[in-house]
């Protein structure tokens, strides 16, 4: 694997941020905002990185790069972790293409408040190809999940995307990947079961509570 550490972008800070322990499924982030610039992840996914591997690649869309992206799939692949590809804003089509290249190893797509105009210029995925890239995916077994604002709070003045570390996303991200998760572990073969409980993944959203309410009184 390529050394990540040694490179900067925007503000500073490492490439890749990696967080949470080994086994169970894991979390690969493409932030083109470039949050978790100081070596750790928004104090929003502390709960989620508890219990849930987290790899958060900070540079824009159009300088991650399929190539460099799979391969921190191949390193999660290696610890026997299924993936979930998680962007926002200008890396929805290359979560797509990642995904669609590396399906394998990839157990859902979740975009937060993807705008298909937003697509860089320079992506490698042609104008109007998200649909055939999610058909695609959801033909090989792997759904793709729109996360957006709650309609009640439309007025809500932060723009779209919500920001990674918004704790509505998050909220939203560990009650999606619960669901999948509970939903894979019914496809299972005899005797296997899911790494995380109900009881888990509740927990993770409890760590979000306090969060979520003072956003919600600044919105009144």
């Amino acid at each position: 694997m390529r050394d990540f550490g040694s490179e900067t972008v925007r503000s500073g800070g490492p490439l890749v941020v990696e967080h949470g322990p080994p086994g169970g499924p894991a979390v690969l982030v493409l932030d083109p905002a470039g949050e978790a610039n100081h070596g750790g992840l928004p104090g929003t996914w502390r709960s989620l990185a508890e219990r849930v591997r987290v790899m958060w690649c900070r540079l824009p869309a159009t300088e991650a790069g399929v190539e460099s992206n799979a391969e921190l799939l191949d390193e999660l692949a290696e610890y026997g972790m299924p993936a979930y590809l998680v962007a926002s804003g200008t890396a929805t089509q290359d979560a797509l293409l990642l995904g669609a290249v590396k399906w394998r190893l990839v157990r859902a797509v979740l975009l937060i408040e993807p705008d298909q105009e937003a697509a860089d210029l320079d992506s490698p995925v042609p104008e109007g190809a998200v649909d055939r890239l999610v058909r695609e995916l959801a033909a090989r077994g792997v759904p793709t999940r729109i996360i957006r604002r709650d309609p009640a709070h439309s007025g809500d003045a932060v723009g779209a995307p919500l920001p990674l570390g918004h704790p509505e996303v998050v909220d939203q991200i560990i009650t999606t990947m619960a669901e999948l998760e509970s939903a894979a572990s019914e496809l299972g073969g005899p005797g296997e079961r899911p790494a995380l409980t109900p009881q888990d993944w509740s927990r993770m959203r409890s760590g979000l509570a306090d969060e979520l309410r003072r956003v919600r009184r600044r919105r009144r």
